[in-house]
């Protein structure tokens, strides 16, 4: 609206969570290729600054789309392994869930190390993509993510099942789906790591009334947790 009432369009866009208070200007040449090439700069669910273009791809349809891969989140979807490898790390993509097989080294990397995660995607990479054609054929295989709703063994999965609030297996991941929708976006998008020269500090206030996060960790290190009562 106010680009139509002005008369102008914006070349770069940024998306920010509700609850993130940045406290300096930014500086483009931290975001070095944001101008020249179809990149996402990318922290978590937090914050996104991309082209107008690569906005426009993300979210034309985004609506649809997720409403058209919403279901059983135990499901193994199409993943392009090149289109991974020429992805930098930070792409979110250790979340996805993946046919577990058999391998130790494979396994540990998505749920315990993610530095060694596109080394292992290369090393594996044929028995991963026959694993998908075998899935796609109607074979039901065991699985692998580094989600915590997958693994009981988390402190996530536990204090939510303590506390009786478990995903059910259709409860969407916003997190895990986000990364899906751009890691199939077309044309191609590739994520950038957020640049640490920028932090995405929380805005106290507006945390503690809108925070959704996956406690027991969500709360920043000096901050009253559990949360105090809101409204003090």
């Amino acid at each position: 609206a106010f680009e139509r009432r002005e008369g102008i369009q914006f070349d770069l866009v940024l998306k920010a969570r509700s609850d993130i208070e940045f406290k300096q200007p930014f500086d483009l040449t931290d975001f070095p290729e944001l101008m020249v090439a179809r990149v996402l700069y990318s922290s978590m669910d937090m914050a996104f600054f991309c082209s107008r273009a690569v906005a426009r791809t993300l979210l034309a349809d985004v609506t649809a789309a997720l409403v058209n891969r919403s279901g059983d989140e135990r499901r193994v979807f199409p993943l392009d392994y090149g289109k991974l490898l020429r992805s930098s790390s930070g792409n979110g993509l250790p979340l996805q869930v993946f046919p577990d097989i058999g391998s130790e080294s494979f396994r540990k990397a998505v749920e315990q190390d993610a530095r060694w995660f596109r080394a292992e995607v290369l090393r594996h990479r044929p028995a991963l993509e026959a694993a998908h054609r075998r899935i796609e054929g109607g074979e039901r295989m065991p699985i692998v993510s580094g989600h915590w709703r997958f693994r009981n063994d988390t402190k996530e999965y536990k204090h939510w099942e303590k506390t009786g609030r478990l995903p059910k297996d259709n409860a969407m991941c916003s997190i895990r789906h986000w990364y899906y929708h751009v890691h199939v976006a077309e044309p191609e998008v590739h994520i950038r790591g957020w640049p640490s020269s920028h932090p995405t500090p929380l805005s106290k206030m507006r945390h503690y009334w809108q925070c959704n996060c996956e406690p027991p960790g969500c709360i920043p290190d000096g901050w009253d947790a559990p949360l105090p009562a809101l409204g003090q």
